[in-house]
């Protein structure tokens, strides 16, 4: 009986061994596995991943860690490939890497600074949104194409505003991108804010940084105090989805379309957080056909 029960405690300890054996994987050197509480594990989530500043890790729901390693854009990319069937990875204490390959089905909630960002596989959710519709308009997110839309009919209503805006969720100076589209360029009674960032929505004098059509010209602005610095560009057809890209500091703002330096302004630069934006405008006659606005893979550009 002695023999029985040292054998039985042996085969125990092997297995408690075994079963804290999985929770950790093979480490780059300098890599120490972390203490994992499930407690700290939010239990709706599929995995989160944790830096210390030099190492990342993806720790699953049942507390192993999967992944680590020094390149973050690595750590989580494995992390999402894991996700065959969707789910939701959680970052704490870090911005999302960009250029990731994110399929539909998994969302990215980023914890960062006191800030939550949602990310789906069109680029940042924006919640809460404000919305402003009228006659014969729509405002909506398309699943299918993952793009915010301001819809307008063939009857909609003369001097009408349509537009979102991101309400609470607001961005300080930074490098931020998206896409953008509108329908057509060849009515002067149509004009379109496609994506910018904007400090008091419908006060463009307050602060303002975007990229405007204004029905007869493609421009890009900013303003603040009331004051305004604007670049008229040419050759430019924004009916093609074309990319947009600002740098913004206290001291300018860079703005780029597809990549490329459009313009650099140093006079008249908002100094506030703002609310990301878009809108359209009709004027004294628009035209008697159906045209859109569409905004899409909105995000912040992190090192």
């Amino acid at each position: 009986m002695v023999k029985t029960v040292k054998v039985s405690v042996i085969v125990c300890l092997l297995i408690i061994t075994a079963f804290w054996a999985g929770f950790t994987v093979a480490s780059p050197d300098g890599f120490n596995p972390p203490n994992i509480y499930l407690d700290d594990l939010p239990s709706t989530v599929s995995y989160v991943v944790k830096t210390d500043g030099s190492y990342y890790w993806a720790t699953r729901h049942d507390g192993k860690i999967m992944w680590n390693g020094t390149d973050k854009a690595t750590v989580v990319q494995n992390t999402i490939d894991a996700l065959t069937l969707g789910g939701t990875i959680v970052l704490m204490d870090m911005r999302k890497p960009n250029g990731l390959t994110q399929p539909s089905d998994v969302r990215i909630i980023e914890h960062y600074h006191g800030q939550e960002r949602v990310y789906l596989w069109s680029g940042l959710a924006f919640s809460p949104i404000s919305t402003r519709t009228g006659t014969d308009s729509l405002t909506y997110y398309d699943s299918q194409d993952g793009a915010y839309t301001i819809y307008m009919t063939s009857s909609v209503a003369a001097n009408q505003f349509f537009s979102f805006w991101t309400m609470e969720q607001q961005f300080g100076f930074g490098t931020y991108q998206w896409k953008g589209k509108i329908s057509n360029d060849s009515n002067a009674n149509l004009m379109y804010f496609v994506g910018g960032l904007e400090w008091h929505h419908g006060r463009m004098g307050d602060g303002i940084i975007c990229f405007y059509f204004n029905g007869t010209h493609y421009k890009i602005v900013n303003t603040y105090n009331m004051l305004d610095t604007e670049t008229v560009l040419t050759g430019q057809d924004w009916k093609i989805e074309r990319t947009f890209k600002i740098e913004w500091s206290s001291t300018q703002v860079k703005f780029y379309i597809d990549g490329t330096l459009k313009a650099t302004h140093s006079t008249n630069i908002p100094q506030y957080p703002m609310c990301f934006f878009a809108e359209s405008f009709t004027g004294g006659t628009p035209p008697a056909y159906e045209s859109f606005l569409k905004i899409r893979y909105f995000e912040e550009i992190v090192s």
